[in-house]
């Protein structure tokens, strides 16, 4: 927090005296204003410490580069690359399941085409053995029927010969009872 004298207040820093400005590292410019030279201030001369620090930035830079920048580029390189791999296995992988389930739809299809046409062939075999058995049922029922006819047409005759032959039998026993008393025959 910053305080601000107060108003009227006399200016702290004016008080002050300055101390002179001595660099760090005296520059031969520095020194000649110091001397009094009547050199101009703004001269820039490379001097060594110049060189120095461009030599500092192209050793740093170098060191950054070979130890820093190179391996970090490597390093993102090669997982660029396993990406991309790892991308492009992806794809093939997409691309074989998709053919894959392209060929299992394909042969579920002709699976079901298959069975649909041995149920149909199925339904008609039966069909055509239904019929069969429906009409060797008819047969065997109409040669039945023309057995038992004949049969009872052979009784009915049978038996209207026997009853031809004993009717006489039984028209004189009738008779013999009606009239109470012996017939002769």
């Amino acid at each position: 927090m910053t305080l601000l004298p107060a108003h009227g207040a006399a200016d702290v820093t004016r008080d002050v005296p300055r101390q002179s400005y001595r660099p760090l590292f005296p520059f031969r410019s520095y020194q000649r204003i110091e001397r009094g030279d009547p050199q101009p201030v703004l001269s820039f001369p490379p001097d060594w410490t110049f060189l120095a620090q461009i030599g500092l930035f192209l050793l740093v830079w170098q060191c950054l580069r070979r130890f820093v920048f190179e391996p970090n580029q490597d390093v993102l390189q090669a997982r660029l690359q396993q990406t991309d791999g790892v991308k492009d296995e992806a794809a093939a992988v997409k691309a074989e399941t998709q053919a894959m389930r392209d060929e299992h739809q394909r042969r579920l299809a002709e699976t079901r085409a298959q069975a649909r046409q041995r149920v149909d062939a199925a339904y008609q075999d039966a069909e055509v053995q239904a019929r069969e058995a429906v009409e060797t049922a008819r047969k065997e029922a109409d040669a039945s029927i023309a057995d038992v006819r004949e049969t009872i047409e052979q009784e009915i005759r049978r038996t209207r010969q026997t009853l031809e032959s004993d009717l006489p039998d039984f028209a004189r026993e009738i008779g013999e009872k009606l009239l109470e008393r012996r017939l002769s025959a």
